[in-house]
C-alpha cells in the first residue's frame, strides 16, 4: 500500500481486479494528467451546464437533500441560519431556520420530517433538530466539538456523527444521547454508510487515510493511506469502490508551484488503494452519478467542477465555477448537482443529466 507523498513521488498502485487501472508512476505522469485536465474542458461529448443559481444567505458551507430530492437545505454560517428550498416549487421562498453560530452539517431524516443541524460552537457544539415542513424547533442536544458529517443507521435507530479529533460518535436516534465514541484516525471529515449497514467509512485528515469501521463491534477495522488532506468521500453505487477527494498541500508560492489535489480510489473488498488521480487544488467533495458511470468533484481553492469516468478513471469534463465552492449535493432524480459557493450568497445549479 503506498503512502501519501509529495507531488514528486506520486504513484498509482496496480489494480488487480475490474474497476482498477494499470500501474503508472512518477512525476511526468502527474503533470501529463494535469495537462489532460486542462484540455478536457474543450473536448466534445456530454458536458455539465450551469443553470440559474439559488439565492441564499452569505457564506453557505453545507448542503443536504432529502431522500426524495424534494427539499434542499443550505447552512449559511454568516447569518447562522439554514434555508430549506422546495425544489418542486422554485418560485416559493425558502423556509428559514434560525440556528446557533456556525451551522456546518445537515441531515434529513429518512422520511423527510426532521432536519438535524450540527452547530460548531467550538467546545459548545450542538445538534439542533427541526420538524418539517413547518420548520418548528424540536430540540437541541450537546455533541462532540467540531462536528463535520452525519448519517443514519440502516434501521434508523442510530445516528452517526463525525466530530473533532475523536472519530465517530454513535447516538441513539430517539433522544440523540451519546452511546459511544469510536476512535478512528483523527480530524474525521466525511462519513459514508453503505446500504447493508455493516460498515462505516471515514476520511481522516490527521492520518491522511480512509478509515473502515466495523459497526457490529464498533471498532476500527483498518485504515487505508490516501493522498494528503482527505476531505470528501463517495461510495460507488455497487459498493465496490470508495473515492476520496484530497485537497493536497496549498502552495506556499502560487507562482512557483502548481496548486494540486488528488483523488484516491480504494477497492473495498480487500481495502487496497488501486489508483491516485491528479485533481484540481482543493478537491473537497465527490458524488457518483445515478448509474455510477461518472464521478463529480468540486475543488474549493481553484473553483473547478470536474467529471471523471468511474471505470477508466479518465477525466471527461471541466467547468469553472469560481466563488470558492464549499459543498455539493447530487440530485439523481433531476440530474443536477447543487454546489454551495462560499464567496457568493448563492448555490450553483449544475445540470449533469447527460452523465447517467
Amino acid at each position: 500500500m503506498e503512502s501519501a507523498l509529495a507531488p514528486a513521488g506520486l504513484k498509482s498502485a496496480r489494480a488487480s481486479a475490474p474497476g482498477g487501472r494499470p500501474a503508472h508512476a512518477g512525476l511526468p505522469l502527474f503533470f501529463c494528467g494535469l495537462a489532460l485536465l486542462l484540455a478536457a474542458g474543450c473536448a466534445k461529448g456530454p458536458a455539465p451546464r450551469l443553470l440559474k443559481p439559488l439565492a441564499c444567505a452569505p457564506l453557505p458551507l453545507a448542503l443536504a437533500l432529502d431522500g426524495e430530492g424534494e427539499q434542499l437545505a443550505v447552512a449559511c454560517s454568516r447569518t447562522s441560519e439554514v434555508l430549506v428550498f422546495g425544489l418542486g416549487s422554485p418560485d416559493k421562498p425558502p423556509l428559514r431556520l434560525a440556528t446557533r453560530p456556525h451551522p456546518c452539517a445537515l441531515l434529513f431524516s429518512p422520511d423527510g420530517q426532521l432536519l438535524v443541524v450540527a452547530e460548531d460552537g467550538g467546545e459548545a457544539a450542538s445538534l439542533a433538530v427541526f420538524k418539517l415542513p413547518e420548520g418548528r424547533f424540536y430540540r437541541r442536544v450537546s455533541c462532540l466539538a467540531h462536528p463535520r458529517s452525519m448519517a443514519w443507521a440502516e434501521d434508523q435507530a442510530k445516528l452517526y456523527l463525525c466530530a473533532g479529533d475523536e472519530g465517530l460518535a454513535v447516538l441513539r436516534a430517539g433522544d440523540f444521547r451519546l452511546e459511544k465514541v469510536i476512535k478512528a484516525g483523527g480530524r474525521p471529515q466525511q462519513l459514508c454508510l453503505p446500504g447493508a449497514g455493516a460498515w462505516a467509512y471515514l476520511s481522516s485528515q490527521q492520518a491522511d487515510s480512509l478509515s473502515c469501521i466495523k459497526l457490529a463491534d464498533r471498532s476500527l477495522h483498518a485504515a487505508v493511506q490516501t493522498a494528503p488532506v482527505p476531505r470528501g468521500l463517495a461510495l460507488s453505487p455497487d459498493g465496490a469502490f470508495a473515492w476520496v477527494a484530497c485537497e493536497g498541500l496549498e502552495p506556499e508560492t502560487p507562482s512557483a508551484e502548481i496548486d494540486w489535489g488528488a483523488l484516491s480510489v480504494v477497492r473495498l473488498q480487500d481495502l487496497v488503494a488501486t489508483d491516485r488521480l491528479p485533481a484540481a487544488g482543493g478537491a473537497l467533495a465527490l458524488a457518483f452519478s445515478k448509474s455510477g458511470g461518472a464521478v463529480f468533484c468540486i475543488a474549493g481553492r481553484t473553483g473547478f467542477f470536474d467529471v471523471f469516468a468511474s471505470a477508466s478513471h479518465a477525466h471527461l469534463k471541466r467547468l469553472f465555477l469560481g466563488r470558492q465552492p464549499s459543498a455539493m449535493a447530487y440530485d439523481a432524480s433531476r440530474g443536477r448537482c447543487y454546489v454551495a459557493q462560499r464567496d457568493a450568497a448563492a448555490v450553483a445549479v449544475v445540470d449533469v443529466s447527460e452523465f447517467p
